[in-house]
């Protein structure tokens, strides 16, 4: 398999799952084009951008078979998704020459200087303009004459540098741009002869016209990290900027010192949460076109000492069901809920609560005029198998109307990330046999992992690390390699059951496992099916207010985020 991608820092990867894979050794800009051109022939594997050789790799063992037929994707690959713009994809039987591959960048860039313009009659060279002078914003032409040169360029001299901005075209729209204060640049006109070549130049003055944004940033001097505050630019040159038609202002921001949960809103920054206590910097960069004019803020965030637990509302209808794990909250326990409606006539209900068969606990109700029943019951964590019988009772008669089973409480986690955080059960079968079938009573998981189709097959059950197998199909209760062996780690020596929600799918960037930015309780996103899939999990389990951390591991795609 062939997959050219962008690796980190930006530079150009042809990863061939092998000893053929090669790296470009020249950074590149985001957001411009690039002509990629990747080659294999007899143990050679070369990158080209831009036409030139950028990285290549000479071995023998630089080699790779692709099968027959074979399938092509274009902008994605499974859970790949290219996010950009692509042109001109071409696939040959031969391996083409570095000129032959030369060739097609140097036709289309968008400078090109293959071919030349019709030749003009005459001999006269000469510019409309021997001097320019425009306010900032505005565009002025430039018109030239060269008769017989075969090719011409325009060039921007600049702060001691020299841009190509056309060539083979006789008139030129000189755009002024933003400016900060005012400015010299020159334009060149260059004619080729076949005796040499000949330049023009005009001088350019840019006056500036519009004023940059002035502000202060408002914001508080201390946080708690829990209460919502807001970071707000105050532009004291508004009326100003609005008078010369540049009123508004574009923000970027950035903050440094700690993580934050943040939301970026309408010409302010709202942060919502901080992880830490120290200090945190704000800061932002606002332009309205011109120059990026930055400034910045510390706030002081003190954590609460302790957090308040919030407690989860059970549904109406809410009732625990076989195999189900509870969390423990801080106050060490958990509670088991008994909600719904009843229908058939009694004195009272009741709910009876066992631990490792044992009864503990008896609660009874009266029915409701509404007919409705809660009960709410705290449960201990630990190696304890609990049992719950809800039932009615009419005299001293009672009757058992449901038995639900196997229910443990004790500490919840989910693993996210890509392979390396799937663990896919590698080379166990022979390595460790008894590792590679072990399962546990204390171990559970809910569902199936980040890549099942159905994310809720098989509901509550014990953890698995094999997949795709009649213990574990579609991947339920798949937990993963590692994350089985902290889960066993934890029970043998905390005596506390563990459930794992294992969301990491293969070959993903961190931005694919993002919800969606509009609603991310939405459980229908299909274009953020990573996140849904898990938080799909997370709430038909009634674990929302149960987890106890988050575990993320990349892997080696660390260095292309």
């Amino acid at each position: 398999m062939v997959q050219i991608m962008s690796g980190k820092p930006p530079h150009v990867v042809a990863d061939c799952y092998g000893a053929a894979s090669v790296k470009g050794k020249s950074p590149f800009a985001m957001n411009e084009w690039l002509h990629v051109f990747h080659t294999y022939a007899k143990g050679e594997s070369r990158v080209y951008v831009n036409g030139r050789l950028d990285g290549v790799v000479l071995s023998k063992d630089a080699a790779f078979a692709l099968k027959s037929p074979v399938q092509m994707y274009m902008g994605g690959w499974r859970s790949y998704g290219f996010r950009g713009d692509m042109d001109e994809a071409r696939v040959s039987k031969v391996a083409r020459s570095a000129d032959w591959v030369r060739l097609p960048f140097e036709n289309q860039r968008p400078v090109q200087t293959v071919v030349g313009p019709l030749v003009q009659a005459g001999a006269e060279l000469a510019l409309s303009e021997k001097a320019i002078t425009l306010p900032e914003r505005k565009t002025t032409g430039l018109t030239a004459k060269a008769g017989g040169a075969r090719k011409i360029y325009w060039t921007i001299k600049k702060g001691g540098e020299e841009t190509v901005v056309a060539n083979d075209v006789f008139h030129f729209a000189m755009d002024a741009g933003r400016v900060t204060g005012d400015e010299q640049r020159t334009v060149q006109f260059k004619a080729v002869y076949a005796d040499g070549v000949k330049t023009l130049e005009v001088p350019v003055t840019i006056r500036e016209d519009v004023p940059d944004p002035l502000y202060t940033l408002q914001a508080p001097a201390q946080w708690d990290g829990r209460k919502t505050i807001e970071v707000v630019p105050q532009v004291t040159n508004l009326a100003a900027m609005q008078g010369k038609g540049a009123g508004e202002v574009k923000y970027q921001w950035k903050v440094s010192g700690m993580a934050v949960v943040k939301e970026i809103g309408s010409g302010k920054l709202i942060l919502k949460h901080g992880q830490n206590s120290g200090r945190l910097t704000v800061t932002v960069s606002g332009s309205n076109g011109g120059k990026k004019v930055a400034q910045s803020v510390e706030i002081v965030v003190k954590e609460p000492a302790h957090d308040t637990w919030v407690q989860r509302t059970p549904d109406r209808e809410e009732k625990p069901v076989d195999h189900q794990f509870y969390a423990r909250d801080d106050t060490n326990e958990g509670t088991l809920y008994y909600n719904g409606t009843q229908t058939e006539p009694a004195e009272s209900i009741f709910l009876k609560l066992y631990a490792d068969d044992k009864l503990i606990k008896t609660e009874t109700q009266k029915p409701k005029p509404d007919k409705t029943y809660a009960f709410a019951v705290r449960l201990k964590p630990g190696l304890i198998h609990y049992k719950i019988e809800f039932g009615t009772k009419t005299g001293n008669a009672e009757v058992v109307v449901k038995t639900v089973d196997d229910l443990v409480c004790g500490d919840a986690y989910i693993v996210e990330g890509r392979s390396n955080a799937v663990a896919y059960n590698y080379g166990n079968d022979t390595k460790h046999p008894e590792f590679t079938k072990y399962t546990s009573t204390w171990i559970r998981s809910f569902g199936g992992n980040g890549e099942a189709e159905n994310p809720l097959g098989g509901r509550w059950g014990n953890g698995v690390i094999e997949r795709l197998t009649p213990t574990s199909p579609d991947r339920v209760h798949f937990v993963g390699a590692w994350c089985m062996a902290m889960a066993k780690k934890l029970v043998d020596e905390q005596k506390m059951p563990i459930c794992i929600f294992n969301g990491a799918v293969g070959g993903t960037r961190i931005d694919q496992h993002m919800p969606d930015p509009a609603d991310r309780s939405n459980t229908a996103d299909k274009a953020h099916s990573i996140y849904r899939n898990l938080l799909q999990r997370v709430v038909a389990a009634k674990m929302t207010h149960g987890i106890r951390g988050v575990l993320w591991h990349q892997g080696e795609a660390a260095s292309r985020l």
